[in-house]
C-alpha cells in the first residue's frame, strides 16, 4: 500500500477539523453530536476518495481531492435541498 493513500484520510480529517473548529467556536462548547458528526464526515469523504483512487487512474493526492470536492458539493446540495 501506497503512502499517499494517506492523503485521503488526512484531507478528510483537515477539511473537516476546520468546519468543525468554526462551528464549536460559534456556541462555545463541543457537543457529542458534533463529535460524531465529524467522525461521520471524515468516514463519508474517506470511502469517496477510496472509491475514486480504486475506480479511476488517480493519485492519493488526486482522490483527496476529489473527496473533499465531492463533499462540498454533496453539503452544498443538501442545503440547497432544505431551503
Amino acid at each position: 500500500m501506497s503512502l499517499e493513500l494517506l492523503a485521503i484520510p488526512a484531507g478528510m480529517v483537515l477539511r473537516s477539523v476546520g468546519g468543525w473548529v468554526e462551528n464549536s467556536f460559534e456556541d462555545g462548547k463541543i457537543t457529542q453530536f458534533e463529535l460524531m458528526q465529524l467522525l461521520a464526515t471524515v468516514t463519508k469523504g474517506t470511502v469517496i476518495g477510496l472509491g475514486l483512487y480504486l475506480g479511476l487512474p488517480l493519485s492519493g493526492l488526486e482522490a483527496a481531492g476529489g473527496a473533499i470536492t465531492a463533499d462540498f458539493l454533496i453539503n452544498a446540495l443538501k442545503k440547497a435541498g432544505a431551503k
